[in-house]
């Protein structure tokens, strides 16, 4: 007959006895050292039981700021003995008593490295929920194994014989990196602010223009495809004549374009990034007017390259965001009867899911 109520369960939350003021007072971790006595609660129950120790195998996690910009959100793994509601029966004391429960405490922390290690390891299938149950099981067969060896902790021989066994299983098992390795995809929004310089007989007409524009990227790994839109507005320095329509001097003109470009970060580290691409746009030239308002439609071709500073990212075990601010520069040129070559900017601010 077993005089060990062995209990295995998972982190809960629980209302604490009137022992412990806080959840974290009523933890005593296993990486703080062997058990003593003041760890335990004494009394002397009714029954005929010799402990009741309560074992939580708790995950959570613990903010790092890594860098200046970097905030790390690391899964904390650890086993604790609950002291609220652990306690031992002050008449079943034995030489090798505190010896009996370290191995448990010792025991339950093995297992739950076993389960860690199987969960984040690469190609697992198997649910936190299911590896726990596996696991906790097997913790609880090799307890009564060492119990009916060691006669319920009075062999202390045997005690030691198990207790040794088990350090050397500790010592190779440790616990597994929970980080996961960087995300391959990467989802990003950007808007600020544009502006567009024609060039040659086109600048002689039209003067800068100024406004918004918007930018969508799906990356891989350094590949980033970037849809942008982009709308500026400038005035027109002299007449111009559309087809048989004239825009004239001193109008205003609005300056659309949607877009596809390709990037790949030359550079890509944790503060700077540089981004050559190239692509391919829609423009749409016309006038704020309601007459003569007939538009220039033209393809265009795009190089440049974005110059991107990282002011702020959180690293996650789910992943993590990035918000930066960004520079992009980069030359057009209109394959319309326009013929035109212009010089663009964008300056705005970036959000990326990594």
């Amino acid at each position: 007959m077993k005089y060990r109520l062995i209990t295995l369960c998972s982190f809960v939350l629980l209302c604490l006895s009137a022992n412990a003021q806080t959840y974290e007072e009523s933890m005593r971790y296993w990486d703080e050292g062997p058990l003593s006595w003041d760890d335990l609660t004494l009394k002397s129950p009714r029954n005929f039981r010799t402990s009741d120790l309560v074992f939580r195998w708790v995950t959570t996690t613990q903010k790092q700021k890594i860098s200046w910009n970097t905030v790390q959100y690391t899964p904390i793994a650890r086993v604790a003995l609950d002291k609220s509601v652990s306690w031992h029966n002050a008449e079943r004391i034995y030489p090798c008593t505190l010896a009996y429960d370290q191995l448990l405490f010792d025991l339950n922390e093995l297992y739950f490295r076993k389960t860690l290690t199987e969960l984040y390891s690469e190609g697992n299938k198997q649910s936190a929920n299911e590896l726990y149950s596996f696991y906790s099981n097997q913790s609880k067969i090799r307890w009564e194994e060492i119990a009916d060896d060691t006669e319920d902790g009075l062999d202390s021989a045997m005690v030691a014989f198990h207790a040794a066994r088990i350090a050397e299983e500790l010592a190779q098992t440790s616990y597994p990196d929970m980080m996961p390795t960087a995300r391959q995809f990467s989802l990003g929004v950007g808007v600020g602010m544009a502006g567009s310089l024609f060039l040659g007989s086109a600048g002689q007409t039209f003067l800068p223009g100024l406004g918004l524009n918007l930018d969508v990227s799906f990356g891989y790994k350094r590949h980033i495809f970037t849809l942008i839109l982009s709308a500026t507005s400038g005035r027109l320095a002299q007449d111009y004549v559309n087809g048989g329509y004239t825009w004239s001097s001193g109008q205003s003109y609005n300056h659309n374009n949607v877009g596809l470009l390709y990037g790949y970060k030359v550079y890509d580290g944790p503060v700077f990034s540089v981004k050559p691409f190239a692509g391919v746009a829609g423009r749409i030239l016309s006038i704020s007017s309601k007459e003569n308002n007939r538009s220039v439609t033209s393809a265009t071709a795009s190089v440049g390259a974005d110059f991107c500073f990282k002011f702020h990212r959180t690293i996650t075990q789910n992943g993590g965001f990035e918000h930066s601010v960004y520079l992009r520069l980069f030359g057009t040129r209109d394959f319309s009867r326009l013929q035109a070559f212009s010089l663009c900017f964008s300056l705005g601010y970036n959000w990326t899911i990594l």
